[in-house]
């Protein structure tokens, strides 16, 4: 039937949208490759791109070529009462299966309160809100993206990838609004509203990267904050050497929302161009032939539904993603 199974699984970081390839010592220029559709903790079912008969009692040499993040998956539990005619309505539009619809250790609850519709998280931060009096089609495509954005920055908030070709350090640090040069201290876990502060990047390492600086807003929005493109300034212009520092020229102001903010520093050997993606929502693929993982990733978090969306992993050798995180507040 063109699949066939590995004895390759989940403990083995082998994950459904993983790529593979087969090979055999025997027959030298035999070689076939697939995806894999579904894996366990200890072996995997491969799609191959060609039908063909594989024999089962011999041995086969299994390379996975291109490796997947675990399937990016987020639990909703509608809240709304069964007898009001919302309640089928968002399971229809959510894909919400009835069964688990009141599951309380859900990520995200849907809400019903003085007609107004509320997207809320477990730890009761509103992600979304309308009032019901709307039409349907008035709100539909909010909500999903805002389902979308709560997944793609909860995966990026837990993501770490850490290569030992780069040590680098990123500091900020409070700093006078209207005078940059003035340096009171150094952030620590908290910051409030109106602070100004100053990035600095350090590279203590021996290997020279190009960096970026993307930030998490409590509110799930993403921005880029290095490199500074509203400025003018391009991504092959932040690379430091081994030994090199940089400072930002300008204070930059701490704002609302109010909660946890994610600061990701982004090492790379070639630049990344992340504000095309951001500002295209992921849809601009000219050129993405060229893209690096990171930015293949970063890009694939813009699906339109990404609950169990695959999202291919990077290598390591070829990027490091280092956090800081601070509560904001007032």
């Amino acid at each position: 039937n063109g699949n066939c199974v590995i004895d390759l699984g989940t403990l083995s970081g082998v994950f459904p949208g993983s790529q593979v390839e087969i090979s055999d010592d025997d027959e030298p220029q035999f070689m076939i490759h697939g995806d894999v559709i579904h894996a366990g903790l200890n072996t995997a079912e491969v799609q191959l791109k060609d039908s063909i008969a594989l024999n089962k009692t011999h041995y086969y040499n299994v390379k996975i070529t291109q490796y997947s993040e675990n399937p990016i998956t987020i639990s909703l539990a509608n809240k709304i009462d069964k007898s009001d005619n919302l309640h089928q309505v968002i399971n229809k539009l959510l894909d919400i299966v009835p069964s688990r619809g009141a599951d309380d250790n859900s990520e995200i609850f849907v809400l019903l309160e003085q007609k107004k519709l509320i997207l809320q998280t477990k730890d009761g931060t509103n992600i979304f809100e309308t009032d019901t009096e709307n039409d349907t089609s008035a709100w539909q495509n909010d909500i999903k993206e805002s389902i979308r954005a709560y997944e793609q920055s909860q995966f990026l908030r837990k993501y770490e990838n850490r290569s030992d070709r780069y040590e680098f350090e990123l500091k900020m640090h409070a700093v006078e609004c209207n005078s940059i040069s003035k340096i009171l201290n150094e952030v620590g876990d908290e910051i409030r509203i109106g602070t100004c502060v100053q990035f600095e990047v350090i590279n203590h390492g021996i290997a020279g990267a190009y960096f970026s600086i993307l930030d998490i807003q409590p509110d799930n929005l993403i921005n880029l904050v290095l490199p500074s493109i509203e400025l003018g300034h391009s991504p092959d212009e932040y690379f430091l050497e081994p030994g090199q520092s940089f400072k930002t020229s300008y204070p930059i102001e701490i704002a609302q929302p109010v909660g946890v903010e994610t600061l990701k520093l982004v090492l790379s050997p070639q630049p990344l161009h992340l504000q095309k993606i951001i500002a295209s929502k992921g849809r601009n693929t000219r050129g993405v032939e060229s893209y690096s993982s990171f930015e293949k990733m970063f890009s694939d978090l813009y699906k339109t539904n990404t609950r169990g969306a695959r999202v291919k992993k990077n290598r390591v050798e070829d990027i490091s993603v280092i956090s800081k995180i601070f509560r904001i507040i007032i």
